[in-house]
């Protein structure tokens, strides 16, 4: 199995036998036995080497400004990028893989950006006992991500470990193996709401967001999500014996999810075999999937079953209370 697999080895491998074999030059004086799926754990760490390097960063800017007395608008820019290097070596004496390949290397990389940018208006005002609060607001997501590997074997010597692939024998053998590729889908959203407070007894809010998303299928990326709710403050009614806070909430919205992957409602093509034509092999391409026409947002069926007369909806209720213990 390579070198991965050290640990899942070490609970298979059995504790009464030895680790080392001196007559068993062939692997470095490791004892290994003939059987399926099963390698020296201790061999696998010393014979191999198996790198990983992560880099996380995390950056963001926000900025806010008044207009008006209760107007404010403001701006939000993030960042997080995840930089990721592997370095693999299988040495042409390690007990299976690097053993049938006459050693093995691999590189890789892997890179994922994700950027977020937000505006947003608030608008705040008071009268006769009521508190309005406005918001609305524009979202935009970029996700990228970027990934790239090869590996080869056939080595002359172990003294190179990963750092020179080109002197592997599998390249000009066209056993070699390379790999490179990209994905990346935008997320959109136009968002509103608007919040009540009456005499801090009745809370009132509605929101309304409109979220478009490139992994849907064409004529068919945005969807629309309305949600209302209310409230009210029981202790501000009625006098409730050890209760500090009581309050009473009931909401009903629209939600929905993306689907997991790019590209789903995209005919896709990969390559295919190799046909000969005016005296050469030329590369084809075949498709690798149909097209799943992904349908908006709320028009997904709802994740449990409900009663049909009802749409694909979520329904809150719930109860918050806040027991005050007083001292005697």
């Amino acid at each position: 199995e390579g070198i991965n697999g050290a640990f899942r080895y070490a609970t298979i491998y059995n504790p009464t036998a030895p680790v080392f074999d001196p007559s068993n030059t062939a692997n470095d004086g490791y004892y290994e036995e003939t059987l399926f799926d099963y390698f020296n754990p201790v061999a696998i760490l010393e014979q191999n080497i198996n790198e990983k390097e992560n880099r996380n960063t995390i950056l963001s800017f926000r900025g806010d400004y008044e207009l008006l007395p209760g107007l404010s608008i403001g701006a939000f820019y993030s960042q997080e990028r995840k930089d990721e290097v592997t370095r693999q070596f299988t040495d042409r004496n390690s007990f299976g893989v690097g053993q049938n390949r006459t050693g093995l290397a691999a590189l890789g990389n892997g890179k994922d950006v994700n950027e977020l940018f937000e505006t947003t208006a608030n608008y705040t005002t008071e009268f006769g006992g009521t508190e309005l609060k406005l918001l609305a607001g524009y979202s935009y997501q970029d996700f990228n991500s970027y990934g790239f590997g090869v590996s080869g074997g056939n080595f002359i010597t172990d003294a190179f470990t990963y750092n020179n692939l080109g002197a592997s024998l599998d390249f000009p053998n066209g056993l070699g193996g390379g790999g490179s590729g990209r994905e990346n889908n935008k997320l959109i959203a136009f968002f509103g709401r608007a919040a009540f407070n009456i005499s801090d007894t009745y809370f009132f809010q509605a929101t309304l967001r409109r979220e478009g998303s490139s992994r849907f299928g064409a004529n068919n990326k945005w969807g629309l999500f309305p949600g209302i709710s209310g409230g009210v403050n029981l202790t501000k009614l009625m006098d409730i014996g050890g209760v500090d806070n009581l309050k009473l909430r009931a909401g009903y919205g629209v939600t929905g999810t993306r689907p997991g992957s790019s590209y789903i409602s995209l005919q896709r093509f990969a390559p295919g075999a190799a046909f000969f034509f005016d005296g050469n092999y030329v590369p084809s391409y075949v498709p690798s999937s149909i097209p799943i026409p992904y349908r908006a947002f709320p028009s997904w069926s709802p994740p449990l079953p409900r009663d049909p007369k009802l749409s694909s909806t979520a329904f809150t209720l719930p109860l918050y209370a806040l027991l005050a213990f007083l001292k005697p």
